[in-house]
């Protein structure tokens, strides 16, 4: 019976044994794998740090879209601005509504209205488009306004049009108006005023009936009647009324002269004062100040002019004209300082004026017209008022070789002529030759001829007369007497 106890112990003990066992080697291999895997981790680190890491890669495509989710339920309670409930809520508005001239600009996330400036328009046809839509309107009709502070001050007036900042800003009761451009008529009261463009008509506050045109055009005008065409026409004009300018800077410093008409770019520049003026071209009169009454026509005309009661007609015209009066010039420069001289044309030869040929003059006390060596054209004036160094002429032996001949001009029609050659005239009587330019003898002072030939007449009668008397004594000798 001991031996089969034995056997189990046996079993026992070996089952143990075999239990350390394994237990044991289990413990080993964990100790080696631990330190396995420590130096795994150190190399693989090692040959981390000497691995630079690339540049990432693009990104890949998006992915397919999901499916859709359920629908969500049909109704429910409204929230923030609205009230109610889905799907019919009800919008909760602040604010509003807006006034006559501004409009809805902007519905907040608690749908509270914003108004701001937009278009007035009335029952009495007034309509304004700005900041400022006719806040002083009382009675007025027929107006119109758009800029800013336009038509501002407007109370009872009518027939307005105002466009641009501050234009007609001040008018109140002033009607038939129009301003267009910034600070056009912005100082206006008055009526039937024109103005477009910036600063134009700006000072004009009682004056009626102007009208101007352009930047600057009347910007100091406070006078009536006034019309100005171009930038800074009319541009420091005052008091001065009716005045025409019509180009850039014409009538530009004018500001008392009335009645000047300015038609060019800076006709009439200059002048202040003057009054009666009339400009036709570029920088006609345009130094004139103050002389009245003159007419230039053409491109700087009367340029350095400052006298009165000139007229030039052509470009240039009487440019050299200073301070001399009264004086015409027609396609001549002029001369400076001289007055009440008529010049006409320069450098023409030949010259042809209608309604003297044929035609007797009105009065019987006509006289020759004469022409001198500066083409000056006049009479020959006997009062011994005008005359000195008075003698009597005697025989002049010298006339009775002068030789007059018949002749026919080599160009011209085929006629004869009876007269003298200059060129003898000037060996025999070299006063009475007259020279060219040239200092050859030109023609001859055929004027001068009757008196000389009375002279020699009277000579001749007394001698007859003295022969006469001694035929007389000698027939009465011979007769015994």
């Amino acid at each position: 019976m001991a031996q089969p106890r034995t056997s189990a112990t046996l079993l026992v003990v070996a089952a143990f044994a075999a239990s350390t066992a394994a237990a044991i080697a289990s413990q080993v291999a964990g100790d080696g794998g631990a330190k396995a895997s420590a130096s795994a981790k150190a190399a693989a680190k090692k040959k981390k740090k000497k691995v630079k890491r690339g540049p990432p890669g693009p990104a890949g495509p998006p992915g397919p879209a999901g499916p859709q989710g359920l629908p969500g339920p049909a109704t429910g309670a409204a929230g923030g601005a609205l009230a109610g409930a889905y799907p019919n809520p009800i919008l909760n508005v602040s604010g509003g509504p807006c006034p006559n001239g501004q409009e809805l600009v902007n519905v907040s996330a608690l749908a509270a209205l914003t108004c701001s400036a937009g278009v007035y328009s009335d029952g009495a046809d007034n309509v304004a488009a700005g900041p400022t839509s006719f806040p002083a309107l009382t009675t007025g009709a027929d107006n119109s306004a758009l800029g800013d502070t336009a038509l501002s001050s407007l109370s009872s007036g009518e027939s307005n049009t105002a466009v641009g900042n501050q234009a007609l800003a001040l008018n109140a009761t002033g009607t038939g108006n129009t301003a267009v451009g910034d600070f056009a008529l912005s100082e206006n009261t008055a009526s039937g005023n024109s103005a477009f463009g910036q600063n134009a008509l700006a000072d004009n506050t009682t004056a009626i009936e102007n009208s101007a045109f352009g930047v600057a055009a009347l910007a100091e005008n406070t006078a009536s009647s006034n019309s100005a065409f171009g930038f800074r026409a009319l541009s420091g004009n005052s008091t001065g009324g009716e005045n025409l300018a019509v180009g850039e800077s014409a009538l530009r410093v004018n500001s008392t002269g009335e009645n000047n008409s300015a038609v060019g770019e800076d006709a009439l520049d200059a002048n202040d004062g003057g009054s009666s003026n009339s400009a036709l071209g570029s920088a006609a009169l345009g130094a004139n100040v103050g002389g009245g009454s003159n007419t230039a026509i053409g491109r700087s005309a009367l340029l350095l002019s400052t006298g009165d009661s000139n007229t030039a007609l052509g470009a240039s015209a009487g440019s050299n004209l200073t301070t001399g009066s009264g004086n015409i010039t027609i396609g001549n420069f002029g001369v400076a300082g001289e007055s009440s001289t008529t010049r006409i044309g320069s450098g023409q030869t030949r010259a042809f004026i209608a309604g003297i040929r044929g035609v007797t003059t009105d009065n019987a006390n006509a006289v020759n017209v004469l022409i001198d060596s500066a083409g000056q054209l006049g009479t020959v004036s006997s009062s011994r008022q005008v005359k000195r160094d008075i003698a009597p002429i005697g025989a002049l032996r010298p006339l009775m070789k002068l030789k007059p001949v018949s002749f026919r001009y080599r160009t011209g029609p085929d006629e004869l002529h009876y007269g003298l050659l200059a060129e003898q005239v000037a060996k025999v009587l070299p006063e009475l030759a007259v020279y060219g330019d040239d200092g050859l003898p030109e023609t001859v002072q055929y004027q001068e001829l009757p008196v000389l030939l009375l002279a020699k007449i009277q000579s001749q009668q007394r001698r007859i007369e003295r022969q006469q008397k001694q035929i007389d004594w000698l027939i009465r000798r011979a007769r015994g007497r």
